[in-house]
């Protein structure tokens, strides 16, 4: 994603700490979202050849620097709960909740986003899925 500034969900997420938006992509639109606004961005030509996890990213800077660092990464997850995957019947079940978490519909499992997405309350399990994410102040891009 080029010119992160420009969609305001996004920009926070990156620019933030603690703060996470969703990227999706449905109908040649891509939807970034927080708990309280959409962005609607459509796709260009020069979006060829791009994969979106298994259903969308959760993407945004941890409030906590990762162990043994000073750095505040930024942290980017699949929107798939790694504990309800079905591939067959991929949904997009997790919802953001304030503080950095994230809820599963279907599961009932909440996790933290700030810590390397681990379970922090429901059923043991699978932590979320992470992806690496590199943010240069208005270009953003994922890859793994």
């Amino acid at each position: 994603v080029q010119y992160v500034s420009t969609i305001p969900e996004l920009s926070a997420a990156l620019n933030g700490y603690g703060e996470f938006a969703t990227i999706l992509y449905k109908n040649n639109y891509f939807y970034y979202s927080n708990q309280k606004t959409t962005t609607e961005v459509p796709r260009k030509a020069t979006d060829q050849g791009f994969m979106m996890g298994v259903s969308g990213f959760i993407v945004g800077r941890s409030n906590m620097p990762e162990l043994g660092s000073d750095q505040y990464p930024i942290m980017c997850y699949d929107l798939a709960c790694p504990n309800c995957f079905d591939a067959d019947n991929v949904a997009k079940n997790l919802i953001l909740k304030d503080g950095g978490f994230v809820s599963c519909l279907r599961c009932g499992r909440t996790y933290n986003l700030n810590n390397q997405g681990i379970i922090s309350d429901g059923e043991d399990g699978l932590k979320l899925y992470r992806y690496r994410a590199t943010y240069s102040g208005s270009s953003f891009s994922i890859r793994n």
